[in-house]
């Protein structure tokens, strides 16, 4: 433990005495403290691995496990990133370092990359925000905050989607004030960071932001709230789905109804793509409809399927899948509209007195909002087929299957 305590302080020390040494070899190869840490680091590794050699246990692994093991190719890569972006003046070299730069070993390297913020080239300010972002550093938080709250940065949206993917809740003033920018870029990134950060604060912020703003911000919002599973944007994104021109945005809404149902991103592969694998997407699931039948029923319902109410649900969907290849997208929901009332009337099979179509709602929400939810799609998307486009049809309908498919 102690050993271990002392890593940093031993570092950080060496670094310092270090720090100021810059030779030239051969009047071509400049050495630095870099290449001194690494020398270091490297005579560690290889008397580490020849103590490690001399221990015998019953089931000794061979040296060449042992060198695997303990000189992993991403330390050298970070030490290398290192003397690269202290020690090269070819912005196209830094900028490319920069990108290779991802994941929390490159930490070690926060300095060289904070100090690129202030890079003459605009590609590699920006591409040092991104990997600041991507290694998670808390020590990167002051300087990019900075960024952010300086209108004359030229990185502040970079700025922006690296203070959310770090998640430290001290960036939440700034994202705030990001949003009352006139860049919409910059507002589309704050939309984005709040969304990786999903403070109650943010949630409201981004509910607002739907209402009022451009269908980019829109979108970009909607996606965000739908993330942080906000249920309640459902009664906004539905309408606007629905009523928005758009196509592109009508996808982005559905994208977001359907993370609001079920998983995040998950959605997203049954409408992109080509039509040969989109196709082969939603055939799976209709194969797994039966499967997960009963689960929804049982879910907030003490009735049972019995065989015949499966086999006749089965047949139906069936019917479904078969218009559903055809293209007849009309047909198509209205006989999947029948089947989900099907599902509904197994739901509340035990209330006291038959319930109407119209109070299904109000039925199903108490019992789970999902499923209230996913009812209300349905009414929604069905009150609206008159005016929809093929297209939208076909999404209400791979929504409505989605959320049976994969209900938990």
């Amino acid at each position: 433990m102690y050993i271990s305590a002392s890593g940093g302080y031993v570092g950080g020390y060496i670094k310092d005495k270090t720090e100021n040494i810059d030779l030239l070899l051969f009047n071509t190869f400049r050495v630095n403290n870099i290449h001194i840490i690494l020398a270091i680091f490297l005579v560690l590794v290889l008397v580490g691995i020849a103590i490690i050699s001399r221990v015998k246990e019953d089931k000794s692994k061979p040296l060449r496990y042992v060198v695997s093991r303990v000189v992993r190719p991403g330390v050298f890569r970070t030490f290398t990133n290192m003397g690269t972006l202290s020690g090269t003046t070819n912005s196209t070299k830094i900028e490319k370092t920069l990108r290779s730069i991802d994941g929390d070993e490159n930490d070690i390297a926060v300095d060289d990359i904070i100090a690129r913020l202030y890079d003459p080239d605009s590609e590699v300010r920006e591409e040092a925000a991104r990997a600041l972002g991507r290694i998670k550093s808390i020590d990167a938080v002051k300087p990019l905050l900075k960024e952010l709250n300086d209108e004359q940065s030229t990185i502040r949206s970079q700025a922006a989607i690296a203070l959310g993917k770090i998640g430290d809740k001290e960036a939440l003033p700034a994202l705030f004030k990001a949003l009352e920018s006139s860049s919409e870029d910059l507002q589309n990134a704050a939309i984005k960071a709040l969304g990786m950060l999903g403070s109650d604060k943010s949630i409201k912020n981004l509910l607002k932001i739907f209402s009022k703003k451009s269908e980019v911000l829109e979108a970009a919002s909607a996606i965000a709230v739908s993330e942080l599973g906000v249920l309640e944007a459902a009664w906004d994104i539905i309408p606007k789905m629905h009523s928005s021109q758009n196509p592109v945005l009508t996808k982005q809404l559905s994208i977001s109804i359907a993370n609001l149902l079920g998983n995040n991103g998950e959605f997203y592969k049954y409408i992109t793509g080509s039509d040969a694998s989109r196709l082969a997407l939603v055939k799976s699931l209709f194969s797994d409809i039966p499967k997960n039948l009963e689960k929804l029923v049982s879910c907030c319902s003490e009735y049972k399927l019995s065989a015949d109410d499966k086999k006749n649900l089965t047949i139906n969907f069936k019917t479904i899948e078969n218009l559903f290849i055809e293209k007849n997208y009309v047909a198509c929901f209205t006989e999947l509209k029948k089947s989900v009332i099907s599902i509904i009337k197994f739901i509340l099979i035990y209330d006291d007195e038959e319930v109407e179509e119209e109070s299904y709602l109000e039925k199903l929400f108490p019992r789970n909002q999902k499923i209230g939810i996913w009812w209300w799609f349905v009414t929604q998307a069905f009150e609206s087929q008159e005016n929809s486009t093929p297209q939208v049809i076909k999404l209400d309908i791979l929504i409505t299957l989605y959320f049976i498919s994969t209900f938990k």
